[in-house]
């Protein structure tokens, strides 16, 4: 029969997938803004959370993106 062909969008995606660290960047951020801990056992408690949440995420086949330049 005929060769598959690999067809790119007719238009850009207007959205730009995030690698697992920026992902954990973002959540540990997040997490951190309790403030009730001390400086050290927060690092700690983020590091972790943050690595567990990424990979929830990736083991539930979801992909997190971050919105495109405006048009």
């Amino acid at each position: 029969m005929f060769p598959a062909m690999e067809q790119p969008h007719l238009f850009p995606v207007p959205y730009e997938a995030l690698s697992d660290e920026q992902v954990a960047a973002v959540l540990r951020r997040a997490i951190a803004q309790g403030g009730r801990l001390s400086r050290l056992a927060e690092l700690h408690l983020n590091s972790v959370c943050a690595e567990h949440l990424v990979a929830e995420l990736r083991a539930a086949d979801l992909e997190v993106v971050r919105r495109g330049p405006p048009r």
